[in-house]
């Protein structure tokens, strides 16, 4: 299924796993964050629209967000991000044969980072580290809405019991977020989405503590 939220944010979900993935728009550039298995949705979407494909960035590596974006970094000839500290889970700890995906291997075109700040084509992302549900995990803010993967959703919080996965790290994370501008509009990982902080420190109970 897809959603325009608005004009600058479009989502696609509604696979059995409950993904969502997202693409930010400006002017005629787009980056995909959490590709998941909606490849093909996406690629229609961006052909349909005349938008040029500029990157693709993860909020962790589990393969049910990395999903086969091969074929849309080989067919955009574009680079996949990843912050530098979940390379472990990208190359080792993917998660793949959860899902029956047998020998997946991490991308050739990979651009691991650092930054805070991230420009991808003038699309300017704020990265804020959330270990936790993996230790590489990160949030990215964009305007006024938070993509938070499985560090956190509208009613619940990621696993910390997979590999490289911390309980501590999580609720450390969790607490920075409660930190953050009421107003933001909170993207998920997976459920339900496009509601602020504030309502979701009401309906969490990890945020109520």
């Amino acid at each position: 299924m897809v959603s325009n939220l608005n004009k600058d944010i479009v989502l696609f979900s509604g696979n059995e796993m409950g993904n969502n993935s997202y693409l930010i728009i400006k002017d005629d550039n787009c980056v995909v964050i959490d590709p998941s298995w909606y490849v093909d949705e996406i690629d229609q979407y961006v052909q349909k629209h005349n938008l040029k494909l500029v990157g693709i960035i993860l909020t962790h590596a589990h393969y049910d967000h990395v999903g086969e974006c091969d074929f849309l970094l080989n067919k955009y000839n574009t680079s996949l991000y990843v912050y530098s500290k979940e390379r472990e889970v990208l190359e080792t700890h993917h998660m793949a044969s959860w899902f029956k995906k047998g020998g997946f291997k991490a991308p050739q075109n990979i651009k691991y980072f650092n930054e805070s700040n991230l420009s991808i084509n003038n699309i300017e992302l704020k990265i804020i580290p959330t270990p936790g549900h993996t230790c590489g995990g990160i949030c990215i803010q964009y305007k006024g809405y938070l993509f938070t993967g499985d560090t956190l959703f509208s009613d619940g919080i990621g696993r910390m019991d997979l590999p490289t996965g911390n309980a501590r790290q999580l609720l450390e994370s969790l607490q920075l977020i409660k930190k953050m501008d009421k107003n933001l509009l909170i993207l998920p990982g997976h459920e339900k989405n496009a509601i602020t902080l504030e309502e979701v420190m009401k309906s969490n109970q990890y945020l109520r503590q």
